[in-house]
């Protein structure tokens, strides 16, 4: 009997590494029946692609070469592949375009030039261009490494993806990255952006532990329409306090703004303008389970039309930098707007208003469910019309949860006579809506209260909101 004739994992595996390989090239078993000794399976050694790049054959990442066409040789070398950024500091003066679709693997991300595996430092002079540009590619999957700016050589765009004539840009993973302005010098951390394939596609992007902090004006930009249904995980960002605007936007961009994401997890300050600064939305918005302070708002929408659904749920927000209009949340899309199970406001700093203003745009709609509340004001919830239940407004041990009736005031014309005979009869009110079974009084405040009897008759007109 005799051993089947493969080499043994363990000697491949030593010897890869022994070729100073980064990484194992994404390795994996395969077995057959290869007739090894008493039956047994022998096992051989597989890349899962047949083409992997080591970066090290390309960039220097020694802090003083300026490995910007090494980075692109390397890129297109990788086409459909994997790309290994080596260790170490790696100089970019010109954007890298990425054309097709691979994976970008850095050594990693840590937390600053000092600290990360991998980190590529822009030296570039144009202060308004990205570093890196996705263009027209789906399925790119991008992780562990720094982009890192500095004020004497400003960066634009961390990562821009662009739409292009005939392909499809959708479905690209970002994860465990790290972008660092360190000096404010970095615009936007991702921007999508409209290319020569018009609004459309850019959408349905993951991002994962992603950290963007120390920039201008946005951690994400999504500044077309057709960016819609990206989900970002466990990310964070933190503005500066001062000159940081947003911390993620859809109001951006030369054409129609719109876009759609989900939000779960993670967390975001420091900002300026809002946490999230909505253009019209086009597609439903969902922000969910983060802690966001000291920011100046949470949420805000510019006036606008749009009527798709924003639902923030679960979300800690606490500001002792907000608004000088004191409006945590200042929505003016048509809506609906629904908080669900949020905590808003600080314990310590009541004498914040922390309204929740439904502003310019005509609003339709919006809806608090069981939200605690801490506001200097006893009803935060302002504009018309807001409907809820079980809110905890400024709470003391034993109140009872706030009922939220502010709903608009209406004309009511035809007014029953108050009899017996007439209970249950129906107003017809302005707007040509039927108002609800008349069965109580008018109040000179132009309530209709629970049964209590008759007091007005006649035709007479008064605003109402259900009690």
């Amino acid at each position: 009997m005799r051993w089947a004739a493969a080499i043994p994992f363990a000697l491949l595996a030593q010897s890869a590494l022994a070729q100073g390989s980064p990484q194992a090239p994404n390795l994996f078993w395969s077995t057959g029946p290869a007739g090894g000794y008493l039956g047994l399976n022998s096992y051989t050694l597989a890349p899962q692609s047949s083409n992997w790049v080591d970066g090290h054959n390309y960039m220097a990442c020694d802090g003083a070469t300026d490995d910007t066409v090494g980075f692109q040789n390397a890129v297109n070398a990788a086409a459909n592949g994997s790309l290994f950024l080596p260790k170490g500091l790696c100089l970019i003066s010109a954007t890298v375009n990425i054309t097709s679709q691979m994976i970008l693997h850095g050594a990693g991300s840590g937390l600053g030039e000092t600290t990360a595996a991998t980190t590529l430092r822009w030296m570039g002079a144009s202060s308004t261009t990205p570093m890196i540009n996705v263009k027209g590619v789906s399925r790119l999957i991008a992780e562990d490494f720094l982009i890192q700016s500095r004020d004497t050589h400003p960066l634009g765009i961390g990562i821009q993806s662009t739409t292009i004539s005939g392909l499809v840009s959708t479905s690209n993973t970002y994860r465990r990255l790290f972008m660092n302005g360190t000096t404010n010098s970095l615009g936007k951390g991702f921007a999508f952006v409209t290319g020569s394939g018009g609004d459309n596609n850019n959408d349905q992007n993951f991002f994962e532990s992603i950290s963007i902090e120390n920039y201008t004006i946005a951690g994400w930009s999504f500044e077309h329409s057709q960016s819609q249904g990206h989900r970002l995980i466990a990310c964070n960002f933190v503005g500066d306090g001062a000159t940081s605007l947003y911390g993620v936007t859809t109001a951006l961009g030369a054409g129609t703004q719109g876009g759609s994401f989900v939000w779960f997890g993670g967390s975001g300050s420091l900002v300026t303008e809002a946490d999230f600064y909505m253009g019209s939305p086009n597609s439903t918005i969902l922000i969910s389970n983060g802690i966001f302070e000291s920011s100046s708002r949470l949420l805000e929408t510019p006036g606008n039309g749009s009527n798709w659904p924003i639902t923030i749920e679960n979300v800690r927000f606490s500001s002792n930098t907000l608004n000088a209009d004191g409006r945590a949340i200042l929505y003016g899309a048509t809506g609906p707007l629904t908080l669900i199970g949020n905590a808003i406001g600080d314990d310590n700093t009541k004498p914040l208003e922390m309204r929740l203003t439904l502003g310019a745009g005509n609003p339709t709609a919006a809806i608090a469910i069981g939200n605690h509340i801490e506001s200097s004001l006893a009803n935060p919830f302002s504009g018309l019309p807001w409907s809820g239940i079980g809110n905890n407004v400024n709470p003391t041990p034993g109140s009872s949860p706030n009922t939220i009736s502010n709903q608009p005031a209406v004309t009511i014309a035809n007014l029953p006579s108050c009899t017996a005979a007439t209970v249950g009869q129906r107003a017809n009110i302005s707007n040509g809506q039927t108002s609800p079974t008349w069965n109580g009084a008018v109040s000179t405040t132009g309530a209709v209260y629970a049964p209590v009897g008759c007091s007005q008759t006649g035709s007479s007109s008064y605003g109402w909101v259900y009690q």
